[in-house]
């Protein structure tokens, strides 16, 4: 009898159970069994996750999850795999850069379901409500001493509360997934070949696209305008990546690579959104500079 729906189910269970204790691993079992055995054991193992969160849980948390864990990671899972025969009868596989704009796709979404959602909650529209909710949970926490401090942080981090959130949440996915597929390449059960994720590139009309959104951004009111602010949040994660890219390969020919990407990564993790916001200028420079113009290009990137 095949092993597959036995791993997709321990996959399923696995991320059932991360996801209730450490959610930022949630996705890396059900990545690993999407691109170790394929879609098909995928949907067993998302089924039994969200069975494995409905009996713990309820329904309220099992649609979280299905919306946020379970429908991206088999979204991504479903693009990554898709493969066609090129001139030569090689499987060309889906681009990595348009893998990162399906998973902006994914983001954009879940923006406008938290903007709605949170519109349906107060009178005054989603930003209301979402500054109210905020003001509550920094004087539960006590970060701030002063009501004015918490009128300042709240005025910073309202505006793009959602946006911001999810952004996150898709680079924990995107560093998931990437987990997942290299731990399967090294040990030979990868059902998609290793590509250089250094290499990628976006489509030409990306930034087309997200300078429309920061457009509607200024001009739109309300909650409109709300939510077109935060879908620039989103579509600039794909920048972020590319952003990353770079500093991977510039510092290719650098001695000491492994330290200088070491405290690379030790300043993306303590200032966060700063160091975010320089990589994703740096991955909007990349359209037009192109630093890694020189490097080969390797299929599906």
């Amino acid at each position: 009898m095949s092993k597959t729906p036995w791993l997709a189910l321990a996959g399923g269970a696995a991320t059932a159970v991360l996801w209730l204790f450490l959610p930022l691993a949630g996705p890396l079992p059900l990545f690993l069994v999407g691109f170790g055995l394929g879609l098909g054991p995928a949907l067993i193992g998302a089924a039994t996750a969200l069975v494995i969160l409905a009996l713990m849980g309820g329904s309220l948390g099992v649609l979280y999850a299905a919306a946020v864990l379970v429908l991206p990671v088999l979204l991504v899972v479903r693009q990554a795999l898709l493969a066609r025969p090129d001139e030569h009868g090689d499987l060309e596989w889906y681009p990595i850069g348009h893998l990162a704009v399906c998973l902006a796709g994914i983001g954009a979404v879940l923006v406008l379901l938290a903007v709605g959602l949170a519109s349906a909650q107060s009178p005054d529209g989603a930003e209301a409500w979402i500054r109210e909710t905020l003001s509550l949970a920094l004087q539960q926490f006590g970060l701030f001493p002063e009501e004015s401090q918490i009128a300042l942080a709240v005025d910073i981090l309202a505006p793009f509360a959602p946006g911001v959130a999810i952004s996150t949440w898709m680079v924990v996915l995107v560093v998931n997934g990437t987990m997942a597929q290299g731990m399967l390449i090294r040990g030979g059960k990868g059902l998609r070949p290793a590509t250089d994720l250094a290499m990628f590139r976006l489509p030409g009309w990306m930034p087309v696209a997200v300078g429309a959104v920061i457009l509607l951004a200024l001009v739109l009111p309300g909650d409109a305008g709300f939510a077109a602010r935060n879908l620039v949040a989103v579509g600039l994660v794909p920048y972020f990546l590319v952003g990353v890219a770079v500093v991977h390969v510039i510092s290719r020919p650098w001695p000491g690579r492994a330290v200088v990407l070491f405290l690379f990564y030790a300043l993306l993790f303590i200032f966060g959104w700063p160091v975010s916001l320089l990589l994703m200028g740096l991955g909007l420079l990349e359209q037009w500079a192109n630093w890694r113009g020189r490097q080969p290009r390797q299929p599906g990137t």
